[in-house]
């Protein structure tokens, strides 16, 4: 027998283990077997290293999962619900690439403080008469609690538990393949993750437990991470499209020529959008950035202060309806205390609530209501009076939300020197540097209707329209240039009894070579136009002017004209425009047009004049004035806008907005207005796991 000093012999087998110890002290041979763990037990072994590597590998997975590729991806692929046209994606897209997909809005996985102020201002959008939804509240609103929600399951460690029948499942898989223990530990673990993810011959999962696990660990981190990445881009693009429907999609602020191709405002458009987002990441936050992008003008601040009194008082119920009652100073009625409640709901009213006596108190208030709502200031109860009182809270809301993105289109833009004529209120304004010069009356286009056989509809054809021009040139004492359709249907008739009936009425006829005619009124104290007209050259041939009929200027309804708007202090404005043009007095302007033949002045510096349409507008003393709705201009916004909020329940009851669909219907202008002029003038899910 050899004997060494010290020799060990093993063997490995899957069946045992020998081990055979030679000790040279005595010169025996001593001989020990030591059984091998059997196959169960290997395969059990194999399992529990299996478990820890599939928690390492998944933890590894998920490390990976976020960050500023998958921002980009979620880009690219439009993975949003939210509607963005292709304009905001564009520069959504811009913004990020340029910021490595850094985000702003959401870090680990909350809300920043900037996302916070920003999505604050989104939701109070209805303020403006816009619809928060537009801008992704709710889907900001529902990312966030979802965020919360699975957070603590995501701060969780990544750990796969085999337990059950899952771990039998599992070892009897090995013991039936005693060849996965003599692969490499990573080619075992691979086979066995293919078995756990494919099912088997009978079509169920190997272990479904363990599947599960992955499964729902992997949604729930790939769940978060999308939720971030659908609040961080809903939060912007929110910002971009209210940006963007606050003043933007308005050229107005842009002042392009109108020959320059369509492509340069777009281009404006998109550079204005990122500017802007670029500068709510500075110290201004974004919030201050849409602050700053509300139009400027006084009217705009005070009907959103209108809004929210409107919107409060409708949400509190608004206000009972009155009946009609032909109510006589001094008497006594059943419907006055309903009366006095329904005006002191307003702030019209403050006394006693109760008295069924038609005072001097209550009378003054019924005349502010009528002063502030376009009705002959009478103290006298009407129809139409009762009509416009139990017009509802929600519908006077509605109106005023019409008149605020009214404004957000007005082309007065960065103007700081303009004329402004609103049609519904009758009135002309100056307005410079952010001052109110002056404010006179005006008589615009009549409410008369014919019916236009290619629409098949009544239209308003002595209408003003709404004209964006400039003020080029004031001419004293003009001639009129009767139209054709009024010098036939109304001025020809008379010559059936007088066939000079023009001459002796200041006018004179004008006969072309061809035979045609045309008559214009020479310049007098009778003419149509008095003693000057303001020209500002538009397609519809419309034009500020005198008139001789004075006495109409008292009407609080003043609809009478062919189109044209009709001053009421038109010498005060020419002094106030030339002074300032060209320094001339009230003196000098007597003298240039004292001989009395027409005079042109040509403005050396084209005055804007934008001719708008505002069915609201608050005064002053912080009072709302509802106008008529002369023209029904308003109507479609009123119908779509009433849809809308009923498609989404916003503030008040459906009740009641149907009640103020039906207000509509009765009445659609607080006045009735006459139906004849009075004058004329021209006129994705996760991939299964997978170990490398």
């Amino acid at each position: 027998m050899l004997k060494i000093p010290l020799a060990l012999a093993v063997s490995l087998s899957l069946t045992g283990l020998v081990v055979v110890f030679s000790c040279c002290n005595n010169g025996a041979l001593n001989e020990h077997r030591i059984e091998a763990p059997s196959t169960h037990d290997l395969a059990v072994q194999e399992v529990d290293r299996f478990a820890v590597r599939l928690a390492g590998e998944l933890a590894a997975r998920i490390d990976q999962v976020g960050g500023s590729p998958a921002l980009a991806t979620a880009i690219a692929s439009h993975e949003l619900t939210y509607e963005a046209d292709e304009r905001l994606h564009t520069v959504l897209a811009e913004i990020y690439q340029e910021r490595g997909f850094l985000p702003v809005f959401v870090e680990d996985g909350q809300i920043t403080e900037p996302g916070r102020a920003l999505l604050h201002l989104l939701e109070e959008a209805w303020l403006h008469g816009l619809n928060p939804l537009h801008y992704g509240v709710d889907r900001a609103g529902h990312d966030i609690a979802l965020l919360q929600e699975l957070r603590p399951a995501v701060e969780l460690p990544a750990e796969v538990t085999i337990t059950g029948t899952d771990r039998e499942a599992l070892v009897a898989y090995i013991e039936d393949r005693p060849w996965l223990l003599e692969l490499e530990e990573t080619e075992r673990h691979r086979h066995l993750l293919e078995a756990v993810n494919e099912p088997q011959s009978n079509d169920q999962p190997l272990a479904p437990g363990i599947t599960e696990q992955i499964d729902r660990i992997e949604r729930t981190h790939l769940s978060f991470r999308q939720t971030q990445e659908e609040l961080e881009l809903s939060l912007a693009l929110g910002f971009l499209r209210y940006a963007y429907d606050m003043r933007y999609f308005n050229p107005a602020w842009f002042e392009v020529p109108d020959e320059e191709p369509a492509e340069v405002l777009e281009g404006l458009v998109k550079q204005a959008l990122k500017d802007a987002f670029l500068t709510g990441l500075g110290a201004e936050g974004f919030a201050a950035v849409l602050e700053s992008l509300v139009p400027p003008h006084q009217q705009y601040g005070r009907l959103l202060e209108a809004h929210r009194r409107y919107r409060e008082m409708a949400a509190a119920g608004g206000w009972e309806e009155v009946e009609f009652v032909d109510i006589r100073a001094g008497r006594e009625y059943d419907m006055i205390p309903a009366l006095r409640r329904r005006l002191a709901a307003e702030g019209y009213f403050e006394g006693d609530l109760e008295s069924r006596e038609y005072d001097r108190e209550l009378r003054r208030a019924l005349i502010e209501y009528q002063v502030t709502h376009q009705f002959d200031d009478d103290g006298r109860m009407t129809e139409s009076l009762v009509r416009s009182l139990n017009a509802s809270a929600l519908r006077r809301a509605q109106q005023i939300a019409v008149a605020l993105q009214r404004w957000r289109e007005s082309q007065i833009g960065n103007a700081s020197y303009y004329v402004f004529v609103n049609i519904p209120d009758f009135h002309v304004e100056v307005w410079r540097n952010g001052n109110r010069d002056m404010r006179f009356r005006s008589i615009v286009g009549s409410t008369d209707t014919r019916f236009d056989r290619e629409t098949g509809s009544s239209v308003f054809y002595r209408a003003t329209p709404e004209v964006h021009r400039n003020l080029r040139y004031i001419v004293f004492n003009p001639y009129w240039t009767v139209p054709q359709d009024i010098m036939i249907n109304e001025y020809d008739p008379n010559l059936r009894d007088d066939p000079f009936w023009y001459e002796n009425n200041g006018y004179e006829v004008i006969v072309n070579p061809d035979g045609s005619r045309w008559v214009r009124q020479l310049p007098g104290p009778e003419n149509a136009l008095g003693e000057v007209k303001f020209l500002f050259p538009n397609p519809f041939d419309v034009y500020m002017h005198d008139t001789p009929l004075k006495s109409l200027f008292r009407r609080s309804f003043r609809a009478f004209s062919h189109g044209c708007i009709r001053i009421q202090h038109p010498m005060e404005l020419a002094e106030y425009l030339l002074g300032n043009d060209r320094g001339w007095s009230r003196e000098r302007i007597d003298q240039e047009r004292a001989p009395g033949t027409e005079i042109w002045v040509t403005l050396r510096r084209p005055l804007p004049v934008h001719v708008e349409y505002y069915v609201v507008r608050v005064d002053d003393e912080g009072r709302a004035h509802f106008l008529s709705d002369m023209y029904r201009r308003d109507q479609p916004r009123m119908e779509a806008l009433v849809q809308e909020e009923m498609n989404r329940g916003t503030h008040g009851a459906r009740r009641a907005i149907l009640r103020s669909i039906e207000a509509a219907s009765r009445s659609t202008s607080e006045a009735t207005p006459p139906t004849r002029s009075a004058s004329l003038d021209s006129s994705p899910s996760a991939p299964a796991l997978q170990l490398e």
